[in-house]
């Protein structure tokens, strides 16, 4: 996949799956979780993609496969043109000092034995990156810049407050100079007076190091503040992805629709129809046939039960599947209801 400009995604995953295996009690035989089901999206030098959905989604499970920190059932993921899935050893070695990931929770990220040194020394001992000197060097160079004096070189994590953990996770990530920075919920877990300093500054390293990142989150204010474009994850599958104006201007998929209708707004003037989906999430054990959200849609249809829809491009760079949109391209109309409203 190339944009028009001719460049080569850095990332790209075709297809990735994962499914998980459980035994059901003492006497059942074995459930299959199917929490990613054949996603593909593509990321390019210098960008953030932000990947939302509901909680079970398979948004973290998406970051590990992307990191190689599990097994793909099957797919692709292609980085720099080469498929992750068929390295090994010191090949594989060499690439994991370019993906690197800031975890969602800065209490149990970090070793509690370590100091802010030690565990920024870690990653650099473990590939035989520099001197002792050079190493040292640049420890202080991280802690400048993610903000963090030099004098905390010597504390343990239980003496620092939940942002500097973060931030020491931000520079441990940052420390080999990856090309790919996963960032999976980087600010849930913060007080919300530390969550715009942890953002500013992911945004401001993003900026100034070049870094293409793969940001992932709940909260859709966050998404819209540091993404570049977002991709929305239902049930192990994506269904939209689209530039981040296109996408809050004029979502196009029902469950999309839901998700922002439900975001609250800080201004008491602006008004919005919330749309309020019934019923609850499927399980991925038992996967509903065709549309995996026609259980909850409001606009669901016969087709929508039998047949599954493609993510497809309905527009320029806009991409969704649903059984709402098709036809031609360049001027997508989509089913109104009794209202005479758009879904």
């Amino acid at each position: 996949m190339e944009r028009q400009d001719g460049a080569a995604p850095l990332v790209e995953a075709r297809s990735l799956t994962k499914h998980f295996t459980s035994r059901a009690g003492w006497l059942g035989g074995r459930h299959t979780v199917r929490a990613v089901d054949g996603v593909s999206f593509s990321l390019w030098r210098g960008e953030t993609l932000g990947l939302v959905g509901e909680s079970g989604s398979g948004k973290s499970t998406v970051a590990r496969l992307l990191l190689r920190l599990i097994e793909p059932t099957s797919g692709q993921i292609l980085f720099q043109g080469r498929d992750l899935t068929r390295l090994r050893g010191r090949a594989l070695q060499e690439v994991r000092r370019q993906l690197q990931i800031v975890f969602q929770d800065p209490y149990s990220s970090l070793n509690p034995r370590r100091t802010v040194e030690q565990t920024l020394l870690a990653p650099l001992v473990a590939h035989g990156l520099g001197t002792a000197e050079e190493r040292q060097a640049r420890v202080d160079e991280m802690l400048d810049l993610v903000g963090l004096p030099r004098a905390f070189r010597p504390r343990y994590p239980h003496q620092l407050s939940g942002g500097q953990r973060q931030r020491v996770g931000i520079a441990r990530a940052l420390i080999l100079r990856p090309s790919l920075l996963v960032a999976d919920e980087p600010v849930s877990a913060l007080d919300v007076s530390v969550q715009s300093q942890v953002l500013n500054l992911l945004r401001d390293l993003q900026h100034s190091l070049h870094l293409t990142e793969l940001f992932i989150a709940h909260n859709l204010a966050v998404v819209q503040y540091v993404s570049d474009r977002i991709a929305v994850m239902y049930l192990g599958k994506l269904v939209e992805i689209a530039p981040r104006e296109a996408l809050f201007r004029e979502p196009l998929h029902p469950y999309t629709r839901a998700l922002l209708s439900a975001a609250p707004t800080p201004d008491p003037t602006v008004s919005r129809r919330r749309q309020v989906l019934g019923g609850e999430v499927p399980n991925p054990i038992d996967i509903p046939s065709g549309c995996r959200f026609h259980p909850r849609c409001p606009y669901a249809e016969a087709i929508c039960r039998r047949r599954e829809p493609a993510l497809e491009e309905v527009r320029p760079g806009h991409l969704v599947a649903c059984h709402l949109y098709g036809g031609d391209l360049t001027d997508v109309h989509p089913r109104r209801d009794a209202a005479g409203d758009l879904p």
